[in-house]
């Protein structure tokens, strides 16, 4: 094993691989092998750094308290950078880590400081392709420190409640409980109840990373790294919601966001909108005003369906307003998750789905609004939600697996008659509101469409359609509309929280 004297050290060498690419690094027959054990990170600590793999309690380089991390960066259509992956730590001792304090804790004993190693990933590149384009040292900021401490605790309390099988990655912030492992071989013993909980490792969230990755990589970097061409793209600058740190010291960061909402609790919308002056360059109110209200309360920005903070991104948390019917079910259902290509339910195990990933990473923050009637509406709360897991691995999971075998047989389209200037209208056979299984399935596209992407007579490109993994089982399809009606097309679909279960979990 190499042995280095100081960080400085360390870090000089660990910059030494930048623009290499793995098979450059050290030649192995084992960097194409998807099912290595460990994947690159051991590669790296093995050929590079020429220690052996192993479960320590301490961190890897443990004369400087260093821990090692090699975890990979693509780019985004829009030519963001983004983390492909959260960063998972260490494993999660349910029967020992309730005992320690935050600062004695397995977390933070192996990594308080980290040693990472960012690699480019494409989909077209072999593993032994991928360029090492950024090293550095990381040390928690003194706000981060503040928040991940409160997300231990989380954790830690749902231990020591007996709800370790309970955990997910949406109970907290920055610091997650990721799951090691789906089946029942990787289930652990909890102390405080019978019933065993799936393994979990600490990780930094995805969304943490990103904004890592966005604060410390550059175009240059991924240039030096690689010939090929990089687009050039200014990351938006967010606005934080905690302007002053001395908060978190005495506050939980949930508890003080939903406190800035109280201070205006009762507040007509008519009101929010002339104490914060929210209008158009017309001067008149803009549409969405209820997102543009949330930011004022926050004090950041966004756009007419977003909120833009620096925690909310680093935390992936999504904010969603709500508006009740006079005090009952909200008339919205809400988008949670645009298919994106069917073959994400059709082809993948429900672990690896994107609906998962969505429901069991995002702490979603509601706000709540209440339509009185046509001119009124009151700001009633604002509310951090993530699903239970009871919810998502019962329900939710059995929708997604029904869902996945109606695609895998052909989705079930029926053509009807319709007085509408189109003359028909398509029904197909997933999942509807009406079948109150907490989510259901409908289209995400202003207009509809049954056949591959074209340009229509004003030369739009036509793009609302997305391509079946199976061909479409039609029903009473005319055999004249065959060319606008294919077999292996149909309209863009999302899941959608059901507004009765959204009125259920938010309701006092």
């Amino acid at each position: 094993m190499k042995e280095f004297k100081n960080k400085t050290e360390l870090l000089q060498y660990a910059e030494q691989a930048e623009t290499l690419t793995f098979g450059e690094i050290a030649s192995s027959d084992r960097l194409d092998n998807v099912r290595l054990k460990g994947g690159l990170g051991q590669f790296i600590e093995e050929s590079y750094f020429g220690y052996e793999v192993n479960s320590n309690k301490e961190a890897d380089f443990a004369n400087l308290g260093v821990e090692l991390k090699v975890t990979p960066v693509r780019e985004l259509k829009s030519g963001k950078l983004s983390a492909k992956e959260r960063l998972v730590l260490n494993i999660i001792n349910y029967e020992e880590e309730y005992l320690n304090a935050f600062k004695t804790s397995s977390f933070w004993v192996k990594n308080s400081e980290l040693l990472i190693m960012f690699y480019l990933w494409r989909s077209e590149w072999k593993r032994s392709e991928y360029p090492i384009i950024k090293s550095m040292l990381h040390t928690f900021s003194e706000k981060d420190l503040l928040i991940i401490e409160q997300d231990w605790k989380i954790i830690i309390d749902k231990i020591k409640a007996g709800k370790a099988h309970e955990l997910s990655e949406g109970d907290t912030n920055y610091l997650g409980a990721a799951t090691k492992g789906s089946s029942n071989k990787s289930l652990r013993k909890q102390p405080f109840n019978s019933v065993q909980a799936m393994q979990r490792a600490y990780s930094l969230k995805q969304s943490y990373m990103t904004a890592l990755v966005r604060s410390i990589i550059t175009k240059q970097d991924i240039a030096n790294a690689t010939s090929l061409k990089t687009k050039a793209k200014i990351v938006e600058k967010l606005s934080p919601v905690i302007k002053d740190i001395e908060v978190l010291r005495h506050k939980n960061f949930d508890d003080y966001v939903v406190e800035l909402f109280t201070k205006f609790k009762g507040w007509t919308r008519k009101e929010l909108v002339e104490y914060f002056n929210i209008i158009n360059k017309d001067g008149k109110r803009p549409k969405h005003v209820n997102y543009l209200i949330v930011q004022q309360i926050l004090g950041v920005g966004g756009n007419s369906q977003e909120v833009h903070a620096q925690e909310f991104e680093k935390a992936n948390i999504v904010v969603k307003t709500v508006e009740l019917n006079n005090g009952s079910t909200p008339i919205e259902s809400l988008k949670i998750c645009e298919i994106i290509d069917f073959n994400d339910i059709a082809n993948v195990e429900w672990e690896d789905s994107p609906l998962f990933e969505r429901l069991e990473s995002t702490k979603f923050l509601f706000v709540v609004f209440d339509k009185i009637d046509d001119k009124i509406v009151v700001l009633k709360k604002a509310k951090f939600w993530s699903m239970p897991v009871s919810d998502l691995e019962g329900t939710v999971k059995y929708v997604w697996n029904q869902e996945k075998s109606k695609l895998n047989k052909g989705v079930q389209l029926t053509y009807k008659k319709t007085a509408s200037k189109k003359g028909y209208e398509i029904f197909n056979n997933l999942i509807e509101l009406k079948d109150d299984q907490i989510i259901h399935i409908r289209p995400s596209a202003a207009k509809s469409q049954y056949c591959a992407p074209y340009r229509d007579n004003d030369n739009k490109l036509m793009n609302n359609a997305r391509q079946l993994p199976v061909s479409a089982n039609w029903i009473d399809r005319p055999p004249e509309l065959m060319n606008e009606l294919q077999d292996d097309w149909m309209t863009k679909q999302a899941f959608w929280l059901n507004n009765n279960y959204i009125f259920e979990e938010i309701k006092e």
